[in-house]
């Protein structure tokens, strides 16, 4: 079976906009030292370990900026399900990402 790969560039200001950082200070999830890569990284990694369904839904929403209408179709479900499926999405984002101590 060959990897998966994405073909969306990684945004983390997406992602992190939408998953909140509860209270943590914005300033503090970037190092200026860096230039933001280290976060680019984490984020990406986070997102490649989301489960296929998951991962497709946040990639095509985010990075895609496709409609939950349009997510439907690309994955084979209503857009009920996609909407779920982003919910569940950034639900587990949130815990991979305080594992990856983002």
């Amino acid at each position: 079976m060959a990897e998966r790969v994405s073909v969306f560039p990684v945004d983390p200001g997406l992602v992190l906009g939408s998953i909140g950082t509860h209270g943590t200070d914005p300033g503090r999830l970037v190092d200026a030292d860096d230039g933001g890569d280290r976060v680019r990284l984490r984020v990406q990694l986070a997102v490649e370990c989301l489960p296929v369904r998951y991962r497709d839904v946040i990639e095509l929403r985010y990075y895609g900026r496709l409609s939950y209408r349009e997510i439907g179709r690309w994955c084979d479900c209503d857009a009920s399900t996609a909407l779920r499926r982003e919910r569940a999405a950034l639900a587990e984002l949130r815990r991979l990402i305080v594992c990856l101590s983002l």
